[in-house]
């Protein structure tokens, strides 16, 4: 399948997911599969452009699998950790420091990475590099809702525009159960 395609990466909980389908989800594979139902349902249903369910990345199971190879992943690749998934994402879609995204999974200390991105942005302005750091600002924008870097409210996802990351869980329940869902919009 080739085509023109935006990868969005969808950020929810198990506790969400396990309300919604009514039990508890015993393995990665059950999780992979509800929750990739579960984000196509909070999404909706387009004709055009078409969505495609490319892969999971499980806090849970410290995991992520790729199952759609018809669209490239940006984020997820076969066994990797959660947080190298989420440090991915943050180099990708923020420009943020793997040192600092790597300290701020270990310690969830949300003022050290803002004060560690304000250092960098600092310099960053000092050189005139406008664009990086609009993009390492638009990272930390969400930080209180989401408790991660980069994910935005879901009500900034649509289907045009560039790669991005949108947070769907109707509020953060903390650490431990999360799931990124990547997908893609197609046009062909």
């Amino acid at each position: 399948m080739g085509g023109i395609y935006t990868n969005k990466a969808l950020l929810l909980d198990e506790r969400e997911i396990e309300a919604a389908y009514g039990y508890k989800l015993e393995s990665f594979d059950e999780l992979y599969d509800a929750a990739t139902e579960f984000a196509e349902t909070e999404v909706g249903d387009y004709e055009y452009p078409m969505s495609s369910y490319l892969g999971c990345s499980s806090e849970r199971f410290d995991t992520s699998e790729v199952r759609c190879y018809d669209q490239r992943s940006s984020w997820l690749e076969q066994g990797e950790a959660w947080t190298q998934t989420l440090g991915k994402i943050a180099e990708d879609l923020g420009r943020l420091d793997r040192r600092v995204t790597e300290a701020f999974f270990r310690t969830g200390d949300r003022q050290a990475l803002i004060s560690a991105v304000s250092e960098q942005a600092t310099k960053l302005i000092s050189d005139e590099s406008f664009i990086l750091v609009r993009e390492m600002m638009t990272a930390l924008e969400n930080i209180d809702e989401a408790g991660l870097p980069c994910f935005r409210g879901a009500q900034h996802l649509t289907a045009g525009g560039d790669d991005d990351a949108h947070d769907l869980r109707d509020r953060d329940w903390g650490a431990g159960t999360r799931v990124i869902i990547e997908m893609a919009f197609v046009w062909e």
